[in-house]
């Protein structure tokens, strides 16, 4: 729910300031990342699963290309990462925080496109249609309460995190905050 994961964020928060130690977690580190770091991102990754499917991240299940295709064809990695759907989800990412000044900058607690911003991200997949690369991702992209529910998500993790980000991160010095 969105309250264990502001939970979480309290408890990672709490682990890094008081042990010493830094610990990753993909929804709740945005500010230590400087947001989402999908879609090859520069300093970020992409996943590609056993079958050569290539995915924006290993939490988004859909993929415009199969890199043993792409390289069957004469392409290569590059091939796939100017993609319009890489390059899309990239061009998000920038003009919500990865290229903005940090008075600009959007929430960093609540970065990820498909579980943060749903809304946006399923108009991504009906612009691009990526392929879904199994069944329960082809349900999902089906399924009208499975959007509602996400976007609902989004949503509630925005009303819970808004004030978290601007007193604790905006106001008064930002990592600080996190690391202590």
């Amino acid at each position: 729910t969105p309250e264990q994961r502001v939970k979480l964020f309290r408890r990672v928060q709490e682990v890094v300031r008081d042990r010493k130690v830094f610990v990753a977690d993909f929804w709740n580190s945005g500010a230590v990342a400087d947001g989402c770091i999908s879609a090859g991102r520069v300093k970020g990754y992409l996943y590609i699963d056993w079958n050569g499917n290539v995915c924006p991240c290993v939490f988004a299940p859909y993929s415009s290309h199969n890199i043993i295709e792409v390289y069957r064809n004469g392409g290569n990695l590059n091939t796939i990462l100017n993609s319009d759907f890489f390059r899309s989800i990239r061009k998000w990412q920038d003009d919500y925080a990865y290229k903005q000044p940090a008075d600009k900058t959007g929430n960093l607690i609540r970065t990820c496109p498909i579980r943060d911003h749903y809304g946006m991200f399923r108009e991504l997949l009906k612009s691009h249609n990526p392929y879904p690369i199994d069944k329960n991702a082809d349900i999902a992209l089906k399924d009208e309460e499975y959007r509602k529910g996400l976007i609902a998500y989004g949503e509630k993790i925005e009303e819970l995190t808004t004030d978290i980000w601007e007193k604790e991160y905006l106001q008064s010095g930002g990592l600080s905050t996190y690391f202590g």
